[in-house]
């Protein structure tokens, strides 16, 4: 991988680096992510500066041998300009994204579906359902993926509660009840499907989806919160 021409990318994050350029974190569709100098952008004031930051789909050329890549060109292959809490949204993907994946790990499957949350944030009102969608894509790419299904094979079941354990699955509790240290780890089995075919209508599904992504999300994620979160909730 010494040199790779207009691959498609976004900047995930971004720092100065010296006077005049930045260190940046790329995902790429086929390198996954890719650290990376952007020598003498910073100064430039016209297109080329202008390319690399977040959530602009473009066309990345590099070379290097090293684990540090050096950039050549930063094309635009498309818009992209968050705005209002839609910034903390995607500044949250974007971290996750820094957290859970490692170097030259390629997932392109997540990258389409990253393409395709960026344009749903620019364009579509409800952000929780892009944010679910997302998550549960993510946990499945990096290879802790929630099977929406009883620990014994069974269906779900409406009216039925169920325990969820990240490591196990969802465990039936029929008719005993959980502890009250452990409600936060209970669900309806009604919304746990609604979940699975991406149905958010209800406020009921929406705030079980966001308990459960962050259950599913802690254990890969360690005890270091999310900067990110303190800013959008």
């Amino acid at each position: 991988m010494d040199r790779v021409d207009k691959q498609p990318a976004f900047v995930i994050h971004r720092r100065p680096y010296r006077e005049t350029s930045y260190l940046v974190e790329l995902f790429t569709r086929d390198f996954g992510r890719v650290g990376a100098v952007a020598r003498g952008m910073r100064r430039l004031a016209g297109q080329r500066g202008g390319n690399v930051q977040p959530f602009r789909p473009m066309l990345i050329s590099w070379y290097g041998r090293g684990e540090l890549k050096t950039l050549s060109s930063a094309e635009p292959a498309g818009a992209g300009w968050l705005t209002g809490e839609r910034v903390w949204a995607g500044l949250y993907v974007n971290e996750m994204l820094m957290r859970l994946l490692h170097r030259f790990d390629a997932h392109p499957q997540l990258f389409d579906a990253y393409t395709t949350t960026v344009a749903s944030l620019l364009h579509l009102d409800e952000l929780e359902p892009i944010l679910r969608r997302f998550e549960k894509i993510l946990l499945t790419e990096i290879g802790y993926g929630i099977t929406f299904a009883s620990v014994d094979g069974a269906s779900l079941q409406s009216g039925c509660d169920y325990r969820y354990d990240p490591e196990r699955g969802f465990v039936p509790l029929g008719d005993r009840v959980a502890e009250a240290g452990a409600m936060q780890h209970v669900f309806r089995g009604e919304e746990l499907r609604a979940i699975a075919e991406d149905r958010y209508e209800s406020m009921q599904a929406r705030a079980s989806a966001r308990r459960l992504m962050r259950i599913a999300l802690r254990p890969r994620l360690g005890d270091r919160p999310l900067n990110s979160r303190r800013l959008f909730t």
